[in-house]
């Protein structure tokens, strides 16, 4: 489903059964992304803290526990899974905890997500 396009002096034309909750059942928050690709972003939480407060605060409604919370040979960490379309919303989320979330896949979006913390580390360099 692509984004609905603005229309101007043009009387008001309702949205057919179900389209909002089919527009909002893969993106977090209200913007439509250009990216059109709905992605399964693998999303790591680095303390019980935050595992448990995504588990009970989640961040999209198709976020499942893919890894619960535990000892692993690379450290101790819990991963949930969420299926959605990436915008700004999405990247919102993830930056509002921190360091106590990673996305940690696919690469595509990881790297998405690193340039926009480049840039926005750049506004506060100096």
């Amino acid at each position: 489903m692509s984004c609905p396009q603005r229309v101007q002096d043009k009387d008001y034309i309702a949205a057919p059964p179900k389209y909002y909750v089919n527009f909002f059942k893969n993106i977090v928050g209200l913007s439509c992304s250009k990216e059109s690709f709905i992605y399964t972003v693998v999303v790591r939480t680095h303390t019980f803290y935050m595992y448990k407060l995504t588990e009970t605060k989640p961040i999209h409604i198709t976020q499942k526990i893919s890894k619960p919370w535990g000892e692993y040979e690379d450290g101790s960490y819990g991963e949930f899974s969420i299926r959605v379309k990436i915008n700004n919303e999405f990247f919102g989320r993830i930056l509002q905890m921190g360091s106590g979330l990673e996305i940690v896949s696919p690469y595509r979006v990881r790297q998405m997500f690193k340039r926009n913390v480049e840039d926005l580390a750049k506004l506060y360099r100096q």
